[in-house]
């Protein structure tokens, strides 16, 4: 019977299911319940991390300030990339600028594949003085990050050699020019931002340049023409505050002259908006000239390298 009184003080639900005594306290079911969440939480960023921990983080230096590199007499940046999946090999592009005494001194290099850390056979080539081609092979078919390893040393004129006037006619140059330190730098490009494009077999060494000669010819069209198209646009800004500036100075007439001083005030804005403008066109100008300039020397040299 005893046994009988104690099922009268059970708490059940509706359901003929047993409350339990520990969850009755509306503070107690509170902290269960933000337990179980928390448990839930931690599991989930638990999962994460180990999801995350499979990824690899790439960059790439196709854009922005990591698109120049500096080395002691050379200035590099990227122009022109493509993969080849089906032969497993890259192309990349570099315009470089170059100090005189730099001109004929080689570079050295090392490319490697940053996951796998595996090294890769690489030839750099020269097109002209403004160009060099890197070409990558044995790309692994799961890459992510090729790396470009790039330097040269330091050279300097030294000061206490006796100056010969056909120094750079002789042997003896080397008492001249000393090498001082090695410069060296990188660049990064991802799989995911490296453009591809299949191609049956590999071209030949002067393949890849005519390829990309021809490229930077064309790409030198295409900028010319936006120039021009911005070009235009600028000169009608300038053409219609010319007409603001004639009507403004009309409007002077009928002004008294607190209303002129604010007027003139205007008028000067807008001279100094249209100088602004003249100093772009001039800059545009001066770049259509360089970028001619390039075309003609890769136009000059794909005449003397005919396929």
């Amino acid at each position: 019977m005893g046994g009988g009184g104690n099922t009268g003080t059970k708490k059940y639900t509706k359901k003929g299911e047993r409350k339990y005594k520990y969850l009755q306290s509306k503070v107690i079911r509170f902290y269960h319940i933000a337990f179980v969440l928390t448990t839930h939480v931690l599991l989930a960023t638990f999962s994460i991390a180990v999801i995350n921990a499979g990824k690899f983080n790439t960059e790439d230096s196709g854009s922005g300030a990591k698109n120049q590199l500096r080395l002691a007499g050379t200035e590099m940046f990227l122009a022109d990339r493509t993969y080849r999946p089906q032969t497993h090999s890259a192309e990349f592009l570099f315009q470089i600028k170059r100090e005189s005494i730099y001109q004929k001194q080689p570079m050295q290099m090392v490319v490697a594949e940053k996951k796998t850390r595996q090294k890769l056979p690489s030839k750099l080539m020269e097109l002209n003085e403004e160009y060099m081609l890197v070409v990558v092979q044995d790309i692994p078919e799961k890459w992510k990050e090729i790396v470009i390893d790039i330097g040269e040393n330091e050279l300097y004129v030294d000061t206490n050699s006796e100056v010969k006037t056909d120094y750079l006619l002789t042997k003896d140059k080397s008492e001249i020019v000393q090498t001082g330190e090695w410069k060296q730098g990188a660049f990064h490009f991802s799989k995911e931002k490296t453009p591809s494009k299949n191609m049956s077999s590999p071209l030949d060494g002067e393949g890849y340049l005519r390829y990309y000669a021809e490229r930077q010819v064309q790409a030198a069209d295409r900028l010319a023409d936006g120039y021009g198209a911005d070009m235009d646009r600028l000169n009608q800004n300038i053409k219609h505050m010319d007409e603001q500036i004639a009507s403004l100075e009309s409007d002077k007439k009928y002004q008294t002259d607190k209303q002129q001083e604010i007027t003139n005030s205007d008028i000067k804005s807008i001279k100094g908006q249209q100088e602004g403008m003249r100093g772009k066109l001039s800059e545009m100008k001066l770049g259509i000239k360089q970028l001619m300039a390039r075309k003609g020397k890769l136009v000059e040299w794909l005449r003397d390298h005919p396929a």
